[in-house]
């Protein structure tokens, strides 16, 4: 990752699985943390979500999210 980052000329590297990632990437990722950041689906959903609102209207069209209620039926 931080080889192709250097090839663009880019500072900041952002690198996403669906799927997860093997224990050699993120122990060599670990020690560029402030250039290279790992996400899972797990992110990228929140992200999107925090930021839905935000997006172009373009973008809502092609991924239109409608926000419901919903009971929480935990005791906590």
């Amino acid at each position: 990752m931080g080889g192709v980052m250097k090839n663009f000329g880019a500072e900041y590297g952002l690198l996403v699985s669906w799927s997860g990632f093997k224990s050699s990437i993120i122990n060599e990722t670990a020690k560029q943390f402030f250039e290279i950041r790992l996400w899972t689906h797990k992110e990228i959903s929140e992200e999107f979500l925090r930021y839905y609102d935000q997006m172009d209207d373009e973008i809502k069209e092609l991924i239109p999210l409608k926000k419901i209620w919903v009971v929480n039926g935990n005791d906590n």
